[in-house]
């Protein structure tokens, strides 16, 4: 059998209107020294990878929201005129998540700074869902067999899949099949950059993106918010890579081959040779500022990524079984034996 596969990832520019189901959110609120309401601050939310900029100003409460982020690592900074700028680095948001970071400010000049590093992970305090992120990290350190980006989401508490839906994403059958919390295989939902990811045949994902195009995931068991419906079991939210302010790409190649493995027990027992095996799963992933040398320059605005995976993947088959004996084939069954004995 030979089998092939092709997954492109080409996000360049997301606008509002397209599903937010996977951005993130940041709110809270600024207080002075007196827990008094600050209102008028101006909240900048810096991505430290895209170098993109979200900047918000408080209410007459002191609250801020800024929605519609992108997963990643930011740093947020508060300043307003008689009070000493504060800024937060390392601030991490993953995807779906509302973190709330709230600031108290010092009086004093603006050109004083006050930055707070080494952040613990921000809490998700504006949902109640039952959730598990897998980080790009674990994602590509983590061993798997067959490159299954989605494999991982056995790991979470709840999930229990078929041996298939870990291993190499080839059909649309062997791969499709997970109950999360006791439902049934084909009662959850998909996304994929905030769209549908659902097969319509089994409910369970209709593209797997390759390793190297992931950012993250999220794996949600149970009480999520009415934004995602169409799902009795759980919802599994992927996020793909984007470009970055600098060119990152990578290389790979996992092959198997006959050539390199024993000989079957059986087989080798019946005296046959091995069955053939060329195992190929190669690709290549990059991303970057979107620049048109003297047109345009894509820095801390436009930016590019770019996956693809191919896979061949030729094996032959051997059935082993059991032929009857003479007796058995002249009628006589009174020296069969089954397993027992």
């Amino acid at each position: 059998m030979s089998f092939f596969r092709l997954t492109l990832f080409t996000p360049l520019i997301l606008t509002t209107l397209l599903a937010q189901t996977e951005k993130a959110q940041l709110t809270g609120n600024v207080t002075d020294s007196s827990q008094a309401s600050v209102a008028g601050v101006q909240v900048v939310a810096f991505s430290t990878v895209t170098g993109t900029r979200r900047t918000v100003t408080t209410n007459e409460q002191g609250l801020y929201s800024i929605p519609f982020l992108d997963p990643g690592i930011y740093d947020v900074q508060v300043q307003k005129a008689g009070f000493r700028t504060l800024q937060r680095s390392g601030v991490k948001l993953d995807v779906a998540q509302t973190a709330t970071l709230n600031f108290s400010l010092e009086v004093g000049s603006v050109s004083d700074q006050i930055t707070v590093t080494a952040q613990t992970a921000a809490l998700d305090t504006g949902s109640a869902s039952l959730a598990h992120t897998m980080e790009n990290q674990r994602i590509v350190n983590l061993p798997t067999n067959g490159r299954n980006s989605y494999g991982f989401a056995m790991l979470v508490p709840g999930v229990r899949a078929s041996r298939g839906f870990s291993e190499v994403a080839y059909g649309m059958y062997n791969d499709q099949f997970v109950s999360i919390n006791g439902s049934r295989p084909n009662q959850n939902s998909f996304l994929l950059d905030g769209g549908a990811n659902s097969n319509p045949a089994f409910n369970g994902p209709a593209m797997f993106p390759s390793v190297d195009g992931v950012e993250e995931y999220k794996v949600q068991t149970n009480n999520y918010s009415a934004e995602f419906g169409n799902s009795a079991g759980g919802v599994i939210n992927l996020v793909t890579k984007s470009g970055t302010n600098q060119m990152h790409g990578s290389l790979f190649e996992f092959m198997r081959n006959d050539k390199l493995i024993a000989n079957d027990f059986f087989i080798n027992r019946a005296g046959r040779n091995k069955a053939p095996l060329r195992f190929n799963q190669f690709g290549v992933a990059a991303g970057a500022p979107l620049i048109i040398p003297g047109i345009y320059n894509g820095k801390d605005k436009t930016f590019f990524f770019a996956s693809y995976e191919g896979l061949r993947w030729v094996r032959g088959l051997i059935t082993t079984g059991t032929m009857p004996t003479a007796l058995e084939r002249a009628g006589d069954f009174s020296a069969s034996r089954n397993a027992g004995g």
